[in-house]
């Protein structure tokens, strides 16, 4: 998206990294497992990881934030609308329709854990990587998959 490296954004919770949240066209509010590959060309998607470091009280208001989307799943959809005039840096406030980075960026916003360089509704999934966040991976989808599989299974404490 113009001219950027990324053109999806979801946020995640979980330390294991196996809690992200988003919207996509196909299925509006969703939960994502970014480890599960459906289609082998999902396997080589360059992706970024990146954390925030946040307070208790923080962290609570995210959890929070995501339940409220949870339990308003089936009135929210993803915005075909939302996304143009975000791309064209038009501000605009569609309470039901979203669009993936307008969506992180929105409860990043609203629990206090950024505070955004712009409104919301125009951000896009490289507009984060100007925020003060701390990069945790960069590579292909399927090594992060490999990555955390050995960080958080009974493997690695074998090893140790």
């Amino acid at each position: 998206m113009k001219g950027g490296k990324y053109n999806h954004a979801s946020v995640g919770i979980s330390e294991k990294m196996n809690e992200f949240y988003s919207f996509r066209s196909k299925w509006g509010f969703c939960e994502e497992h970014p480890f599960y590959f459906d289609k082998e060309y999902k396997r080589t998607i360059l992706c970024s990881i990146y954390e925030i470091n946040v307070s208790s009280e923080v962290y609570y208001k995210l959890k929070e934030e995501i339940k409220e989307f949870k339990s308003k799943k089936n009135d929210l959809h993803y915005s075909h609308i939302s996304f143009f005039l975000g791309f064209f840096g038009i501000k605009h406030n569609l309470s039901k329709g979203y669009y993936c980075s307008n969506f992180v960026a929105e409860i990043l916003c609203k629990s206090g854990a950024l505070n955004l360089a712009k409104d919301s509704s125009v951000y896009l999934p490289n507009d984060f990587l100007k925020e003060e966040v701390n990069l945790q991976f960069e590579g292909l989808a399927q090594e992060l998959c490999l990555q955390n599989w050995f960080q958080y299974s009974n493997l690695k404490e074998m090893i140790d």
